[in-house]
């Protein structure tokens, strides 16, 4: 009996020097996509961001994002994120009527090494099955390019933040305080926001004002 659904496994790893809570910021960091993912070549970075309620552990937003080479088809997504104790971050959303759910996830190596992995799965139902091939090859693609425009980010900001960075305030200004072995205690979510997305009408602050 033929099946009419596949689950699509991708995955990518990668080794840094970067701890579990530096992705989280990476993720939390709801501003940055539009300006570090949005100018690809293919045009199909994501644009328009909108955050809907965010809280420490969990954020829901709308993404908007062109479809690659067509670039007049623009699709819409609601997003997910939820973050659990270990740091792992979940994430739920739908590309073109396919479920997706990825995990991120950070496994500690040596003192100053971390593996990174990304997985992806994607529900297949029907005839989008037969497109398994082209969504795995677009998928890779995809990963390899968000974690290299990435990398500079969390890299940069973990550096920043063991001399002592304080989002919002800087470095210390005495050259002998820019010191923290503690810096994990200076990142808090959410992520305090400079103005570059719009407080929506459907945000969560705004919703007394909607309704009756």
């Amino acid at each position: 009996m033929l099946k009419f659904k596949k689950l699509l496994k991708v995955k990518f790893e990668a080794i840094i020097n970067t701890p579990p809570i530096i992705s989280v910021w990476n993720i939390w960091d709801t501003e940055h996509p539009e300006y570090i993912h949005g100018s690809r070549t293919l045009k199909d970075g994501p644009k328009n961001s909108k955050i809907y309620i965010e809280k420490e552990n969990f954020y829901l937003g709308l993404v908007e994002q062109k479809f690659p080479i067509l670039t007049f088809i623009t699709r819409k997504s609601l997003m997910f994120h939820y973050r659990d104790k270990n740091n792992d971050v979940y994430q739920w959303s739908c590309y073109l009527g396919i479920p997706i759910v990825q995990k991120f996830s950070v496994i500690k190596i040596l003192n100053d090494e971390y593996k990174h992995v990304v997985q992806y799965i994607f529900q297949l139902d029907g005839l989008k099955k037969f497109l398994s091939p082209l969504i795995e090859l677009y998928a890779k693609s995809w990963m390899k390019k968000t974690w290299q425009e990435d990398l500079i980010l969390k890299q940069r900001y973990f550096k920043f933040l063991k001399y002592g960075f304080e989002n919002m305030k800087g470095l210390p200004e005495k050259i002998e305080e820019r010191e923290n072995n503690n810096f994990e205690e200076n990142i808090k979510m959410p992520l305090p926001k400079t103005g570059l997305i719009k407080i929506d009408d459907f945000n969560f602050s705004n919703l007394n004002n909607l309704f009756d």
